[in-house]
């Protein structure tokens, strides 16, 4: 590697299970394991606290909702209500209409200020 390159090879151990979460994610976002840590990496150190919450919780049921060996324990009318939502509200990107559910949720509860809501309003709104 030149060092001019603005990338650094490291060697990272994760566990099994992270390993294995990470691989089901990249796959399914098309992007090799490399990108979708990077992409993650880059996306939480961007947010503030509140947007890395609701990140998290977003990656949470993102993981339930889309693996395999997971969707089975999910109810079939959470499922269809959550596509039903999609649908009603225009979202044609599963991320950002999970963003939305909970940032209202959130912001409801007063884990989201003011400003906060809005600039996740807004993003949603642009996805």
């Amino acid at each position: 590697m030149d060092a001019d390159d603005d990338e650094v090879r490291i060697t990272l151990r994760l566990p099994n299970k992270i390993r294995n979460r990470l691989k089901a994610a990249a796959d399914l976002n098309g992007r090799s394991m490399n990108a979708e840590i990077v992409i993650r990496l880059s996306d939480s150190i961007a947010m503030s606290g509140a947007e890395a919450y609701a990140a998290d919780i977003v990656n949470a049921v993102r993981d339930i909702v889309t693996a395999k060996h997971l969707s089975d324990s999910i109810p079939r009318n959470i499922l269809n209500g959550f596509i039903g939502y999609m649908n009603d509200n225009g979202f044609s990107n599963r991320d950002a209409a999970l963003a939305n559910i909970l940032s209202v949720f959130l912001f409801e509860r007063h884990y989201l200020s003011d400003a906060d809501f809005e600039e996740t309003s807004e993003k949603n709104s642009e996805t």
